[in-house]
């Protein structure tokens, strides 16, 4: 079953990477109508790597029409930790235990990008394949399997043409509650092609069980060096797990999952380049 679903998920995202495999020729002059990109990130207990593309099939991709995006990826999560419980006495029991989830990812996108002044805007709605494997001791993940969902995104980017840029990432699909968002302000240094930046993002791609939100939230800075038919950047901070922590330091009335730690350090590398 679980080669259906992989085999289905590939299809759609292959449908649409070929929707438009060739420039669009302009007055002689090729103008890029496909993009194409990889990247991963990681942290101490999570990864994700990805792929995917965009075609703009009646024009160039700076030129406001319809889009159509596919996207695919791969991470891992490692959750250790305690649980929290108490028995009919009342007595507190604090059990080690360990979670990890396998994830795949795919999703089919037909969308729009608006040019308002010096703000660029896509919009994105289409369907999301997302599967979770996980193996846990004591407890229960309830993303646990395939799903499927409508999918929307949302990309800003605002350029007034100065040293200063700014951009915003954000999506959701009801498979398995999935959610993401990217904040990122940037300073160009001359003209280089070089901007250094902050960003912020959250992140839910990992299995949910009771009492874990299975959330990451990150606060970093970003190199990024771009050119007429690319970009490349990479990325380093702080990933926060929006879960608890040791139970230790809670109340006497409290209960449930505890992460081991917190916080760790992570960073991101992306590559993105015009056809």
């Amino acid at each position: 079953m679980r080669t259906y679903h992989h085999s289905l998920a590939l299809g759609l995202f292959a449908l649409v990477t070929a929707g438009n495999a060739s420039p669009v020729l302009c007055q002689d002059t090729a103008v890029p109508s496909l993009e194409a990109w990889a990247g991963a990130i990681g942290t101490e207990n999570v990864w994700f790597a990805y792929t995917g593309s965009t075609s703009a099939p009646f024009g160039g991709l700076d030129q406001p029409g319809f889009r159509l995006r596919a996207q695919a990826g791969h991470g891992e999560y490692k959750f250790e930790g305690w649980k929290v419980s108490r028995d009919a006495a009342g007595t507190f029991l604090v059990d080690r235990i360990k979670i990890e989830d396998r994830v795949n990812t795919a999703d089919a996108m037909v969308g729009y990008l608006l040019q308002l002044g010096a703000l660029t805007a896509k919009g994105f709605a289409g369907l999301a394949y997302v599967e979770h494997d996980v193996t846990s001791t004591s407890v229960t993940a309830s993303a646990d399997g395939v799903e499927w969902g409508p999918r929307l995104q949302l990309e800003l980017w605002y350029d007034a043409g100065g040293p200063y840029w700014a951009s915003l990432n954000a999506t959701y699909t009801t498979a398995h509650d999935t959610y993401g968002a990217n904040l990122r302000g940037g300073f160009r240094l001359g003209q280089t092609g070089i901007s250094i930046g902050t960003e912020i993002s959250i992140d839910s791609r990992t299995a949910e069980v009771t009492d874990l939100t299975a959330a990451y939230a990150r606060g970093g800075a970003f190199v990024r060096y771009a050119w007429e038919t690319g970009e490349f950047s990479v990325s380093g901070g702080l990933a926060v797990d929006l879960d608890d922590g040791n139970p230790l330091e809670l109340q006497p009335s409290a209960s449930g999952l505890y992460a081991e730690r917190l916080e760790a350090p992570y960073a991101g590398i992306n590559l993105l380049t015009k056809f």
